[in-house]
């Protein structure tokens, strides 16, 4: 009766702390992704800050050598109206698609090289 208490005992405990384990071990993963995320939207939001403030600028540009400072804004827009017109074709989606699986790749290389 002993003996079989102890084995009750020492397969509980075992199973808890197996328990535990992938706890901890979903804790890493999940902490891991939230972290890459919070790089990505800090990228992003940088992205868009320097894209921002190179449009005014090559805008400004283009209104000094025209003459007309709307004019400068009007070729950015149709720029950016080229630009989001051709992200929207196959091409670049295959090239997007590329980029992310590149990046996929890395986070997943990145979680064995850890040990995850």
């Amino acid at each position: 009766m002993f003996g079989i208490d102890s084995l009750v005992s020492n397969i509980t405990g075992f199973i808890e702390t197996k328990i535990d384990l992938v706890k901890l071990d979903i804790q890493n993963r999940l902490s891991a992704v939230i972290a890459v995320l919070i790089k990505l939207l800090l990228f992003l939001l940088a992205i868009t800050v320097f894209l921002m403030l190179v449009s005014i600028t090559l805008a400004v540009i283009i209104g000094e050598i025209t003459g007309f400072a709307w004019l400068g804004y009007v070729i950015v827009t149709i720029l950016w109206a080229v630009g989001i017109k051709w992200l929207q074709t196959e091409s670049a989606g295959k090239l997007l698609k590329k980029l992310t699986d590149i990046a996929t790749s890395q986070l997943f290389d990145n979680d064995k090289k850890d040990g995850i």
